[in-house]
């Protein structure tokens, strides 16, 4: 028995999932943090570009993956990207819908909701809510716009809240649901 304060360090219970390109195309894995019972959780189709983005939901088996894998391009002839959900465990992937974008920036999870910021195909100047704070709920696979501007300064989730800040000078704060919505500063 002791009373002295002990350091403990704990491994997380999920896997590591990544992606490589070592296949020559970007695929989607999952293995131990050990490095042990690694698999593919989705194969590459080759029209990938390399920003790709991928964030683990550590409450479930949920990860969020943008890519061009489509290989759909805009007017210009740009790789848009697309919003996806893999499931982990059962390897299951899902397009969310109306997600087709130039970019898409995954923000966090906060609970069963993923934020992240569209920012849709077009001329920046003709379109006033270019980019768009998106909630994603994963539970009932629906999306809510929770704000939109022609840009934003800076997007950030602090403590389960999202501080926003669009071109003009004002900061400000939502919920992940849409409530709450207040000026800060």
């Amino acid at each position: 028995d002791t009373t002295s304060e002990q350091a403990v360090k704990l491994v997380l219970a999920k896997p590591n999932i990544f992606v490589s390109k070592r296949s020559g195309k970007y695929d989607v894995f999952k293995r131990d943090v050990d490095g042990k019972n690694e698999t593919t959780l989705l194969s590459g189709t080759g029209t990938e570009q390399e920003d790709i983005s991928i964030l683990q939901n550590m409450n479930s088996d949920k990860v969020a993956f943008v890519s061009s894998r489509e290989g759909k391009r805009n007017k210009e002839g740009y790789l848009l990207s697309n919003l996806y959900i893999i499931e982990s465990t059962t390897k299951s992937v899902s397009k969310i819908d109306d997600t087709e974008s130039e970019k898409i920036q995954l923000l966090g999870w906060i609970n069963d909701r993923l934020i992240f910021v569209q920012i849709i195909s077009g001329p920046s100047a003709t379109i006033t809510n270019r980019q768009r704070i998106i909630s994603y709920n994963e539970k009932d696979d629906s999306k809510t716009e929770l704000v939109g501007a022609n840009y934003f300064n800076d997007v950030e989730l602090i403590n389960g809240q999202i501080y926003y800040a669009p071109s003009g000078g004002l900061l400000y704060k939502i919920s992940a649901d849409g409530s709450g919505q207040s000026t800060i500063l």
